[in-house]
């Protein structure tokens, strides 16, 4: 008699024990499978049938009850009752080939576990982050603690930003979590804040009127500017739809739910943004990735003639490194979001309003504003 249950169901993750009652005592080990208890069905002792991976996890359930099965009938048939240790021998033998997988294994399983629930371009750095650690150490066996620091400190040496890097070492964090072996990084690697330059009203003129010959660059233009009059991001811009657009008491507004937060933000449209919508029968172009919107958006400011030397700082390794850049160079997607704040702060808006409308009442701390005295202002507000 076999039976298989969780060791910590209660845990996010867990691994799945063997219980086997054979020959008049009962013994338990670990089957090696570690899995997210979500996927658990305890009244049939399996996987729900949800993902390929859930269904290979089936298979090596019952590969090992069938096992156990073969060896005690056989036993039983010869009258020959084995002593506990030897059975959990015999059942284990084949279980050292399991732990024996090495971490481009292990990191394969993790990167499918993931796929059901993640997003393309979270997928896309599960992927890029085993190819760094291939890099780093071709044929590794496994992730411990020792490893993932001096993998910290490789990155850091190579020139990868601290950003990218703390980001790096959380989805190793993720993982070894999902493997049932914990390690925790043991670099303090800062998160940087991004350089917050934003376009002035100038600047968005600037950009609104010039003509654009390439009808990608144009088009990513217009989302932009639409962002930059809705604060939206770029994860926004890419679910939208035209049922977001609504009629509030003769007001054409945006009504959405950020894809981020999960926060409902209502904005007024401006005249621009009714002129864009119209431009394409209603809704938005297409939204390339944020990679490739920023290298397109970076192009159309050039064109707009926003050359204007900013300064921002760059990460290298640990150190910050001030450079002065023209200001079509620092400018992103996200730039939009800061573009808007920082706008309707200089038209008059308070944080209270400005916050409703992108759905965060905490922006003083995350965006800078137009103007130093205006922040100040603001910030006592929120003190008093």
């Amino acid at each position: 008699m076999v039976k298989f249950y969780l060791n910590r169901p209660k845990a996010a993750r867990s691994p799945i024990i063997a219980a086997v009652a054979a020959f008049g005592y009962r013994i338990r080990y670990s089957t090696g499978i570690t899995i997210n208890t979500a996927l658990w069905d305890a009244k049939n002792q399996r996987m729900k049938p949800l993902t390929d991976l859930c269904a290979k996890i089936n298979i090596s359930l019952a590969a090992i009850r069938d096992k156990a099965d073969n060896i005690i009938t056989a036993h039983k048939i010869d009258r020959d009752p084995l002593a506990p240790e030897d059975l959990i021998t015999m059942l284990q033998s084949d279980h050292q080939k399991a732990v024996s997988k090495t971490f481009k294994d292990q990191f394969t399983e993790f990167i499918a576990d993931k796929a059901r629930t993640s997003k393309p371009s979270s997928m896309k750095r599960y992927n890029s982050c085993l190819q760094l650690v291939e890099e780093y150490r071709p044929g590794l066996k496994k992730l411990t603690g020792d490893i993932l620091e001096d993998f910290t400190k490789w990155m850091l040496q190579n020139k990868y930003s601290a950003n990218y890097v703390k980001k790096m070492v959380s989805l190793l964090e993720s993982f070894s979590n999902f493997t049932g072996n914990p390690v925790k990084g043991r670099v303090k690697v800062r998160f940087v804040s991004s350089n917050k330059v934003y376009l002035s009203p100038e600047d968005l003129n600037k950009l609104e009127s010039v003509k654009i010959n390439t009808l990608p660059v144009a088009r990513v233009r217009d989302i932009f500017v639409f962002a930059c009059w809705t604060g939206m991001r770029h994860s926004d811009l890419v679910a939208f739809n035209p049922s977001m657009v609504v009629n509030l008491q003769g007001t054409k507004c945006l009504s959405f739910v950020s894809q981020k937060t999960g926060n409902r933000s209502v904005v007024p449209l401006a005249a621009v943004c009714l002129e864009i919508l119209t431009r394409y029968s209603g809704t938005l172009p297409r939204v390339p990735t944020d990679q490739r919107f920023n290298i397109m958006i970076k192009e159309a400011c050039k064109l707009a003639g926003i050359t204007e030397q900013v300064q921002i700082s760059k990460l290298q390794g640990e150190t910050r490194v001030p450079l002065s850049v023209p200001k079509y160079k620092a400018v992103s997607s996200h730039t939009a979001r800061r573009t808007f704040v920082s706008n309707m702060t200089n038209l008059g808006l308070n944080n209270k309003q400005i916050g409703k409308m992108i759905g965060n009442t905490k922006i003083i701390d995350t965006y800078d504003l137009a103007e130093p005295e205006l922040n100040a202002i603001a910030v006592a507000k929120l003190f008093s």
